[in-house]
C-alpha cells in the first residue's frame, strides 16, 4: 500500500471531520459524521490485513490526538486528552471489517452503510466504556454513560449513510493507493 497517499487521504478525511462537524450536526448534541471510518472502511474492503490494521491504529491515534474532552475541575474547565481509547477502537473496526469482508458485496451502497454503521458502533462503544471507567477513577473526567452511547449510537447512524459516499468517492483513486492485486492478501 501507498502510506504517503493514505497519509494524505486520511488527513483529509480528519479535516473533514474536523472542519464539517459543526456543520452537518444533528441535534441539540451535536452528532456528526465521521469521514475517518468511512477511510477505514474502503481501507479494510481493499488492502492487506496487516496494512488494514495499521491504517485504524494511525487513524484512531489522530482520531485521540485532535478530540480533547472537556471537564469541569477545580481551576475550571479544562481539555483532557485520553489517548488510546479511538486507536483501540478504529483497530478493532478494522479488524471487524476484515473479518466480514470475504462475504460483503463491495458495490453494495447498504452493504457499505451496514459496514460503516457497525464499524463506527464499535469505536463509539470502546471510547465510551473507557471513558466511563476512566470516569470512576478520575474526577477530570466526567461522562455520563448512557448520554454518551446515545451520542455514539447517533454518529454511528449517521456515519453508516456517510460511508457509500466516501466509498464511491475514493473507489477511481484505488490505483493511487496501491493495494494488493488481491483484497484476500494476507
Amino acid at each position: 500500500m501507498n502510506w504517503v497517499f493514505m497519509l494524505i487521504v486520511g488527513w483529509l478525511a480528519l479535516g473533514l471531520d474536523l472542519g464539517l462537524a459543526d456543520a452537518l450536526a444533528m441535534g441539540s448534541r451535536g452528532v456528526a459524521p465521521s469521514f475517518v471510518v468511512g477511510v477505514l472502511v474502503f481501507v479494510g474492503l481493499h488492502a492487506s490485513r496487516g496494512a488494514t490494521l495499521w491504517t485504524g491504529l494511525l487513524l484512531g491515534l489522530a482520531l485521540d490526538l485532535t478530540r480533547a474532552g472537556v471537564s469541569a475541575s477545580g481551576a475550571g474547565l479544562e481539555a483532557v486528552a485520553t489517548l488510546g481509547p479511538a486507536a483501540v477502537g478504529c483497530l478493532l473496526a478494522a479488524h471487524f471489517v476484515l473479518t466480514v469482508r470475504a462475504v460483503v458485496m463491495k458495490r453494495n451502497p447498504v452493504a457499505l452503510a451496514v459496514m460503516g454503521c457497525l464499524a463506527s458502533l464499535l469505536v463509539g462503544l470502546v471510547v465510551a466504556g473507557t471513558l466511563t471507567a476512566r470516569s470512576w477513577y478520575d474526577p477530570a473526567v466526567q461522562v455520563k454513560p448512557l448520554t454518551e452511547l446515545s451520542i455514539r449510537l447517533g454518529q454511528a447512524l449517521y456515519t453508516g449513510l456517510l460511508t457509500p459516499v466516501v466509498v464511491y468517492t475514493l473507489t477511481p483513486l484505488t490505483p493511487f493507493f496501491g493495494f494488493p492485486a488481491t483484497s484476500r492478501a494476507a
